[in-house]
C-alpha cells in the first residue's frame, strides 16, 4: 500500500468529525429506549431488540462494505453514510409503531456500517504516522458514543418527543464538511489512487488474520463486559449508589479515550504489534489490582490504568490488520471494528448468564484473564512481510 508522505490535516479532521457524527446515533439510542418503550407500550424484550438491531447491523455487516471498498472507489459513501445514519435516526421523532422503529434503526445502522471501513482506510493514508492518524479516527468514535446520551437528552429538553429531529443537523453539517474536504484537498486524488490495490488471494495470510481477529475478540469481550458489569460490581461489592456507579463508568470511558490517543503515539514509536502485546498483558495486573482495592485513590488509579491500556490498543489492532491485508484494508478495518464489537457483545451476553448463576464478582474475575488469552494468541499473528506481498499499486 502506498502511504502519503504528507500530513493531510483537513481530511483527517473531516473523517474524525464523520466518526463522531455516525457514532453519536449509536450512543444516543440506549438513552431514548425508555422513551420509546413508554410511547409505544413496548415490552423489555422489544425495547432490547431495537438496540440489538442497531448494534448488529452497524457492526456485523461492516465486512460487506469493507469488501466493496476494496474493489471500488467508495469515497462518496462517507458523506452518504453520515447522512443516512443521522437522518433516519432523526425520523424516530415521528414513529408510533414498533415495526417502523426497527426499520428506521436498521437503515440508520447501515449508514453507520457503511462509514467505518472507508473512513478507516482513508484515515490510514492521512499521515505517514499511521498509528497516530488511526488513533485520532478511533477517538472520534469513542467521543461520539460518549456524547450521544448527553446530546439526545439535551435535544429532548428543547423539543420534547421530537428531540431526535435535531440529530439531522450534525449529520447535514458533517456531510458538507466531508464533501468539501474531499473536493478541496489535492492530496485526496492521490489517496484515492493509493487505495486502488488489486486484491490478491489470502493464501498464508488467513492464519495470522484469523489469530488477530480471535485475539481482538477476547479484548473486545472485556471492554464491553466492563461497560456492562462495572456499575453492577460497584453497587454490589463497593456499596456505591447508581450515580456513583455511573460516574465510575464515565471515568472508565474517558480515561480509555485518552489511552487511545496516547497509545497511538507510543505504538508509532515502538511498533503496533509490540505495543498491542505489551498493552494487553499489562491490562491483567491492572484489572486484578482494582478488583483487590475496595474504593479510594488506588481503586481509581488501577481502574484508570485498566481502561487506558485496554482501549489504547484500538489503533494498533487496526494497523496490524491492515499490515496483514494491505490489499484488502477495507475488509481488515471492517473485521477489526465491526466483528470485534459484535463479538464483544456476544461475549458480554454469555458473561451475563454466568453472572445470573454465580454472581458479578466471578464475571469480573474471569474477564481479568481475557487479555492474557488475547496476548498469547496475538503473539502468533506475525507481520504481513513474512507472507504474501501486496500487489503493486494500479
Amino acid at each position: 500500500m502506498v502511504i502519503m508522505n504528507r500530513f493531510n490535516l483537513v481530511l483527517l479532521t473531516a473523517l474524525v468529525l464523520g466518526h463522531i457524527a455516525v457514532d453519536l446515533n449509536q450512543g444516543a439510542l440506549p438513552a431514548i429506549l425508555p422513551i420509546l418503550k413508554e410511547r409505544m407500550n413496548l415490552s423489555y424484550a422489544e425495547s432490547a431488540s431495537i438496540l440489538m438491531t442497531m448494534t448488529f447491523f452497524s457492526s456485523i455487516i461492516q465486512p460487506v462494505f469493507g469488501y466493496m471498498s476494496d474493489r471500488w472507489d467508495l469515497s462518496w459513501i462517507l458523506p452518504v453514510g453520515v447522512l443516512i445514519a443521522g437522518i433516519f435516526f432523526a425520523l424516530l421523532a415521528f414513529v408510533s409503531s414498533y415495526s417502523m422503529t426497527l426499520l428506521l434503526v436498521f437503515i440508520s445502522g447501515l449508514g453507520v456500517a457503511a462509514y467505518h471501513p472507508q473512513g478507516a482506510k482513508e484515515a490510514l493514508l492521512c499521515s505517514p504516522r499511521r498509528v497516530i492518524s488511526m488513533s485520532w479516527f478511533m477517538v472520534g468514535g469513542n467521543f461520539g458514543n460518549g456524547l450521544g446520551p448527553i446530546a439526545i437528552m439535551g435535544c429532548y429538553a428543547v423539543m420534547g418527543d421530537q428531540g431526535t429531529l435535531l440529530f439531522a443537523l450534525p449529520a447535514l453539517a458533517v456531510a458538507l464538511i466531508l464533501i468539501r474536504a474531499m473536493r478541496n484537498t489535492e492530496q485526496h486524488d492521490m489517496m484515492a489512487q493509493a487505495l486502488h490495490v488489486t486484491p490478491r488471494p489470502i493464501g498464508k495470510r488467513f492464519r495470522p488474520m484469523f489469530l488477530l481477529l480471535l485475539a481482538v475478540m477476547f479484548r473486545a469481550s472485556m471492554q464491553t463486559g466492563l461497560m456492562i458489569f462495572l456499575p453492577f460490581y460497584a453497587m454490589q461489592n463497593l456499596g456505591a449508589d447508581t450515580v456513583t456507579a455511573a460516574a465510575l463508568l464515565t471515568f472508565y470511558l474517558v480515561v480509555g479515550s485518552a489511552g487511545t490517543l496516547a497509545g497511538g503515539h507510543i505504538a508509532q514509536r515502538i511498533g503496533p504489534r509490540r505495543f498491542f502485546l505489551i498493552s494487553v498483558v499489562l491490562v491483567t495486573p491492572a484489572s486484578a489490582f482494582f478488583l483487590l482495592t475496595e474504593g479510594g485513590f488506588f481503586f481509581y488509579l488501577w481502574l484508570g490504568l485498566t481502561g487506558a491500556t485496554l482501549m489504547a490498543t484500538w489503533s494498533s489492532m487496526l494497523v496490524m490488520a491492515q499490515d496483514i491485508l494491505p490489499d484488502r484494508s477495507g475488509m481488515a478495518a471492517a473485521l477489526m471494528v465491526g466483528v470485534s464489537i459484535g463479538s464483544g457483545g456476544v461475549g458480554a451476553t454469555l458473561l451475563g448468564f454466568v453472572a445470573d448463576i454465580w454472581g458479578v464478582m466471578l464475571v469480573m474475575t474471569i474477564m481479568v484473564t481475557f487479555p492474557l488469552f488475547s496476548g498469547a494468541i496475538a503473539w502468533f499473528s506475525r507481520p504481513v512481510t513474512e507472507y504474501d506481498q501486496p500487489a503493486p499499486t494500479a
